[in-house]
C-alpha cells in the first residue's frame, strides 16, 4: 500500500497549507505535519491535521517509507534547535564530533552571556542522518527550566550573534565547494517552517534521523534504552503541551544597550564583549589597499563602486580588529544575487585573520552574512603592520576631541529608545549607525571633526 492510501485510512489530506490551518482553527489541539512521496514533484507537500497522539500512532505503524516533517507554526512556542551539515569531500580533515562539541561549547556560552540561561552539553538532543557524502545532523534543546523561546523566528537574533562568534573564534567554519560558510544553516528560522522528524529520510534518501551515537542526552538522565515513543516527544520542536511552558524573554537581543561614552576614558564598567566604535568617518579607510580589495569584488557587479564611508570596531574581550566598509554606487547583496532597491550593503573586514563579508541594512537580508572572502597575502602583509598603530592613533585623536563628560550628555533619550526597539540585532550596525554622529555629506572629508566615539556597556 502505498503511504498516500496508508495516510488516508487514518486522516484528511490537504493539498494547501493554509487549508491545513483553517482544519485546526477548528481544532486547537491538532498539530500540523507535511510529508512528502515519490510521486509528488520535488519539493511540493501535502498537509494534515490532527491530534499529536493519533498522528503519533500513524506514524509507528507505517512501513511504506517516511518522509515527514513537523511545521513550526508561526508565533508559536518552541524549543531552540539547529540544522547542522557540510559535504564531506569539501571537509576531508573535519571531525564532525569534535565540531559538534565545539558548536555545543559556544552555543552554551552565549545562552548564558546574552540571556543569563544556563545548557549545558547534556541539555542537547541530537540527531543524526549522515552519509558517505554528507554529515547532516539535528539539534534540538531542551532547557532546564520548562521555558520555550516565543516562536522560531525570534531566535534568528541569537543565531545572528552565534555565527558572528563563530566568525571571530574561527570555530565551526567549513568549505562549501570553493567558499567558506559556517556549520548551522542560518535560514531554517523563517516562518511555518518545515523540520524533518526523527525517524525519517528525505524523499529518495535512504538515511533517517535517527539518535547520534555521540550524544548523552538520555544517558546523563540514567536512560538506557528509551521508548522510541518518548524520543519522537522530546524531538518535536513544538513539544507535547506547549501551552504548559513558561516564554523566555528574549527583548535583549532585540538591540543594544544604548549607554555610550568614550572607548579611552576612564572607565572599568566597559563590556569587553560588544564590539566598538573606535573611530569612523567619509572617503577612504586607512587601509587603501583592503579598500581596494574589496571594491574589486564589488567592481563586477557595479563598476563605479567607490567606498563612501568607514568604522573601526574593536572588541576587547577577544582583542578583536575590524574594519566596517560602506559604500556608493553599489548595493549588491550575494544573498539577493542583485543589488537592493533602497537599502545600502555593508562589508566587515576582520583584521586578525583577514576574512571579509558582506552584510546588508536591508530588513529582508538581516541576519545575512556573506561567505568568506579571503584578504591576498600581499595586502595582509602590507596592512598588519599598520593595524595596532592605526588603533591607537585614531583613537586616541578621537579622545582629545571629546572630553569625559560627553559620556553624561550621550544618555539615551527616549527617541533613541524608540530607534533602539526598530532596530534589528546587528552589534555592528546598531553601534555604528544608530548611535555614532558623522559629518553632513558636503562636510566629508579625511578629518575626524565631527565623528563621536562611543562605547557600550
Amino acid at each position: 500500500m502505498s503511504l498516500e492510501k496508508c495516510l488516508r485510512e487514518y486522516f484528511k489530506i490537504y493539498y494547501r497549507q493554509q487549508d491545513a490551518f483553517d482544519r485546526q482553527k477548528k481544532k486547537p489541539s491538532a498539530r500540523v505535519f507535511t510529508y512528502e512521496t515519490p510521486q509528488l514533484t520535488e519539493g511540493r507537500r501535502r498537509f494534515l491535521a490532527t491530534d499529536l497522539e493519533k498522528f503519533v500512532a500513524c506514524y509507528k505503524s507505517i512501513r511504506c517509507g517516511r518522509h515527514f516533517y513537523e511545521l513550526i507554526q508561526e508565533n508559536r512556542p518552541c524549543r531552540p534547535y539547529f540544522d547542522l551539515e557540510y559535504y564531506k569531500r569539501f571537509n576531508v580533515y573535519e571531525d564532525p564530533k569534535q565540531l559538534v562539541t565545539d558548536f555545543i561549547e559556544v552555543v552554551c556560552r552565549l545562552f548564558k552571556s546574552r540571556l543569563n540561561v544556563v545548557v549545558d552539553p547534556t541539555d542537547f538532543l541530537i540527531l543524526d542522518s549522515s552519509s558517505d557524502d554528507k554529515f547532516s545532523a539535528h539539534i534540538i534543546i531542551h532547557f532546564k527550566e520548562k521555558v520555550l523561546l516565543p516562536c522560531n523566528t525570534a531566535f534568528k537574533g541569537f543565531v545572528n550573534s552565534l555565527c558572528t562568534t563563530l566568525a571571530e573564534e574561527r570555530k565551526c567554519i567549513i568549505r562549501n565547494e570553493s567558499k567558506e560558510t559556517f556549520l548551522c544553516d542560518q535560514s531554517v528560522y523563517t516562518k511555518n517552517r518545515n523540520f524533518r522528524l526523527f525517524y525519517s529520510s528525505k524523499c529518495g534518501k535512504k538515511e533517517k534521523l535517527v539518535y547520534a551515537s555521540y550524544c548523552n542526552f538520555y544517558q546523563s538522565r540514567g536512560i538506557t534504552s528509551p521508548d522510541t515513543t518518548s524520543m519522537f516527544y522530546d524531538s518535536l520542536v513544538i513539544p507535547k503541551e506547549y501551552e504548559e511552558y513558561g516564554v523566555l524573554d528574549l527583548n535583549q537581543l532585540e538591540g543594544v544597550n544604548p549607554i555610550c561614552r568614550p572607548l579611552f576614558s576612564i572607565n572599568t564598567t566597559v563590556d569587553v564583549k560588544a564590539p566598538h566604535n573606535v573611530a569612523s568617518n567619509c572617503g577612504s579607510s586607512p587601509f587603501p589597499l583592503i579598500d581596494r580589495f574589496v571594491t574589486g569584488i564589488l567592481s563586477r557587479y557595479c563598476p563605479n563602486v567607490q567606498v563612501s564611508k568607514w568604522s573601526l570596531l574593536y572588541t576587547k574581550e577577544y582583542d578583536r580588529r575590524r574594519l566596517q566598509l560602506q559604500f556608493r554606487g553599489c548595493r549588491y547583496c550575494f544573498n539577493m544575487g542583485r543589488e537592493h532597491k533602497s537599502q545600502n550593503i555593508y562589508w566587515i573586514v576582520d583584521l586578525n585573520d583577514f576574512r571579509a563579508y558582506q552584510k546588508c541594512f536591508d530588513i529582508d537580508c538581516k541576519h545575512f552574512i556573506s561567505n568568506f572572502f579571503a584578504v591576498p597575502d600581499d595586502v595582509k602583509k602590507a596592512c598588519e603592520s599598520k593595524i595596532e598603530t592605526v588603533f591607537k592613533v585614531y583613537g586616541h585623536k578621537e579622545l582629545s576631541q571629546h572630553p569625559p563628560q560627553l559620556a553624561e550628555s550621550q544618555k539615551e533619550n527616549p527617541e533613541s529608545a524608540k530607534r533602539k526597539r526598530r532596530s534589528f540585532y546587528d552589534p555592528e550596525t546598531d553601534q555604528v549607525v544608530m548611535f555614532q554622529r558623522t559629518p553632513k555629506r558636503n562636510q566629508c572629508n579625511n578629518t575626524l571633526d565631527e565623528t563621536l566615539v562611543i562605547t557600550i556597556d
